[in-house]
C-alpha cells in the first residue's frame, strides 16, 4: 500500500507537469506559425485575410513595400515595424494600407522621403518621432487626427501638408519641429492639444481658423519667431499659457471675440480683424 501511494503520487506530479508546461509549448508552436516572412518583411494574416507586417529585418536604403503577399492586401504597418532603422532613406507605403500604428518609423534617423498611400485612414502615436532627416512630409486626404508626438523632434521638417480632412492634431505632435516656419491649417481643424508646436522655434504665422474651437495649455509655447496669430473664430477656448514666451506675437482677431479677449487678459498686442 505504501508503494502504491507513492507510485500514484509520481504519476500525478508527473501528469501535473505535463500540464503545465503544455500552454508554454503550444504558444510557442503558435507563434512560429502565427509569423511568416516574405522577403525581408514579417507580417501576420489578420482574421479578415489580409496582412499586418509586423517587422522589417533588411538593410536596404530605399524600400516600396508590397501591397499584397500570396494574393492578400496589406492593410497595416504595426508598431514599431521599421523603428530604429539608420539605414533606412526613402520608403513609398502602397495603397491598400489604411492604418500606421505607434512608433512605425521612429528614430529613423536618415528616413527623408515617407510617400503615403491615398487609402491611409489611421495614424497613431510616434509614428514619425525623431525622423531628424525628414523635410516634407503630404498627409493623404482621409486622415482625420494627428496623433501625439506623431512628428515630435523631427527638427529639419520644413513643409508639412494637411488634408482637408484634418480635425484635430495631438499632444506634442510637432514639438521640437524647430524648421517649421509656417502651417497652413485646413478649415476642418477643431482643436489643437497639449504643447502642439511647442518650441517650433522658426514658426513666424499661423492662422487657426474659424472652425477651431479649443487650443491646449502651452500650444505654442516658446515659439521664439511667432509673429502673427491670426484667430479667426469668434468663440475658442484658449487654455493657460498657450503661447507662453511668444514674445514677438501680435494676435489679429474680431472684436468682442475670446481671442481678442485673450490678448487683452494677457497683455498681448492686439490688432482688430474687420
Amino acid at each position: 500500500m505504501k508503494y502504491l501511494k507513492q507510485f500514484l503520487f509520481i504519476i500525478v506530479i508527473f501528469v501535473a507537469g505535463v500540464l503545465l508546461t503544455l500552454p508554454v509549448i503550444s504558444a510557442s508552436v503558435d507563434e512560429e506559425n502565427y509569423v511568416s516572412e516574405y522577403l525581408d518583411f514579417k507580417y501576420i494574416v489578420n482574421d479578415d485575410d489580409t496582412i499586418m507586417i509586423v517587422n522589417y529585418s533588411g538593410n536596404a536604403e530605399k524600400i516600396t513595400i508590397p501591397s499584397e503577399i500570396d494574393g492578400k492586401k496589406i492593410t497595416i504597418i504595426s508598431n514599431y515595424a521599421f523603428a530604429m532603422n539608420t539605414d533606412l532613406k526613402s520608403i513609398t507605403i502602397p495603397d491598400g494600407v489604411t492604418t500606421i500604428r505607434p512608433g512605425v518609423f521612429a528614430y529613423c534617423a536618415n528616413l527623408k522621403e515617407i510617400i503615403l498611400p491615398a487609402t491611409l485612414t489611421t495614424l497613431q502615436s510616434y509614428a514619425f518621432r525623431d525622423c531628424k532627416s525628414l523635410k516634407t512630409i503630404t498627409i493623404p486626404e482621409g486622415v482625420k487626427s494627428i496623433p501625439g508626438y506623431c512628428f515630435s523632434e523631427c527638427d529639419n521638417l520644413e513643409t508639412v501638408v494637411f488634408p482637408s480632412t484634418i480635425e484635430s492634431i495631438g499632444e506634442f505632435a510637432f514639438q521640437y519641429c524647430t524648421k517649421l516656419t509656417s502651417i497652413n491649417l485646413p478649415s476642418g481643424v477643431r482643436e489643437i492639444g497639449f504643447a502642439a508646436f511647442t518650441s517650433c522655434s522658426s514658426l513666424k504665422e499661423i492662422t487657426l481658423t474659424q472652425t477651431v474651437t479649443f487650443i491646449g495649455q502651452l500650444v505654442f509655447n516658446r515659439c521664439d519667431e511667432l509673429l502673427k496669430i491670426s484667430i479667426l473664430s469668434p468663440d475658442i477656448k484658449i487654455e493657460k499659457d498657450a503661447f507662453r514666451k511668444c514674445g514677438l506675437a501680435i494676435i489679429y482677431a474680431h472684436n468682442d471675440s475670446t481671442g481678442a479677449a485673450y490678448a487683452k487678459t494677457n497683455k498681448m498686442p492686439l490688432v482688430i480683424l474687420k
